[in-house]
């Protein structure tokens, strides 16, 4: 999670790279056997020259070696593809965790206490705290909330209010929906609505 902070006038943009987390070891793993390459340790500097491939439309193979030249350059990578205390079995993966995981977007509406989840994982509430933010990096809390913040943000994709939205994605008022949404993507619910190309029967609430 995020938020971008407008340094001039709009219009104002963000890329980001989504791997799964097969592809992201597999890659990470390769830049840590390269580690000792003459490669510069800049990873903004890799990700730069990433796009530029893409945009390019360069081979895969080009695309895919500066892509995990940038992740070679990111500090404690190799830590960051290790499960905590080992789990070769599951792939890296406890399965109590991603049933929490699964558990809590689908409950994310009604915003489950740490407790509740931890009984439905077969987990304390410690242990799948350290364990959740270890293979998600985020707490269960912010893990709640970005999944709120997608229903929200569907929400108001579809042509759905400010205050519907805040409704259907268990906010208990549009105050609280507007804060946690300018957090999240730097602008407030009303002026994304007013950035979205209009719908037949859209109201744009405030």
């Amino acid at each position: 999670p995020h938020a971008c902070v407008p340094l001039g006038p709009p219009p104002h943009a963000h890329r980001a790279v989504c791997l799964s987390g097969r592809t992201f070891r597999d890659m990470a793993g390769t830049a840590a056997r390269d580690a000792a390459d003459d490669a510069p340790g800049d990873a903004a500097a890799w990700l730069r020259c990433f796009f530029e491939l893409v945009d390019a439309d360069a081979p895969a193979q080009a695309r895919r070696t500066a892509l995990a030249k940038a992740l070679g350059a990111l500090p404690g990578l190799p830590e960051a593809t290790v499960w905590p205390g080992g789990d070769p079995a599951g792939g890296g993966v406890r399965a109590e965790v991603e049933r929490a995981a699964s558990y809590l977007a689908g409950q994310a509406r009604r915003n489950p206490s740490l407790d509740e989840t931890a009984r439905h994982a077969g987990l304390s509430p410690f242990h799948l705290h350290r364990l959740f933010a270890a293979r998600f990096g985020l707490a269960p809390h912010a893990f709640v909330m970005r999944q709120r913040l997608r229903l929200a943000l569907a929400a108001l994709e579809a042509g759905h209010s400010v205050a519907q939205a805040a409704v259907l994605a268990g906010f208990a008022d549009q105050s609280h929906f507007t804060r946690q949404f300018r957090r999240a993507v730097g602008v407030t619910p009303g002026r994304f609505v007013r950035t979205q190309p209009k719908a037949a029967g859209r109201s744009d609430g405030a």
